[in-house]
Order: structure tokens, then sequence, then C-alpha cells
């Protein structure tokens, strides 16, 4: 991450768009996945270990967790994202 990071976030959801879907104001990147749950982190100088918990059950086999991160970057493009 550029030391200008502020901070981000990281969507999980159990289903992907179909297609990628543009942002408005940041070229070059896209929406991926729908925003089931979300997960917040701080910047460079704090690294924030991500940790999932699933369940030991066999209910939960064959999910897919899908993930994209972001982060508040203020020169990486208009949004700021």
């Amino acid at each position: 991450m550029p030391f200008s990071t502020g901070s981000g976030g990281t969507p999980l959801s159990l289903t992907a768009q179909a297609g990628s879907r543009p942002v408005l104001g940041a070229p070059g990147c896209a929406h991926h996945v729908t925003l089931d749950a979300s997960v917040s982190f701080g910047g460079p100088n704090n690294p924030t270990p991500i940790t999932l918990n699933v369940p030991n059950n066999d209910a939960f086999l064959g999910y897919t967790i899908y993930v994209q991160g972001a982060t508040l970057t203020p020169a990486a493009n208009t949004l700021g994202v």
C-alpha cells in the first residue's frame, strides 16, 4: 500500500458479480463482489490481520467466499480509492 493510504476495507461475499462493474471516479477499478459483510483495516503503518472464523460444520462445505479489497488513497484517482 502507498504511504498515503489512510485505511481500507475488505468486502466479503458468498456471490460474485456477473461481470465486473466499473467504479465511478476510479478508472481501472471494478466492483466484483456484492457487499454481504466487510472488514475494515488500518493504513500501511498499521497492518491488521484479518481472521475469518468458519465453524467446523458440514453445512459449510462447498461454499466459496469472494473477497475484494479497497483502500482510501487520496492520490490514487478522483475518487481516492
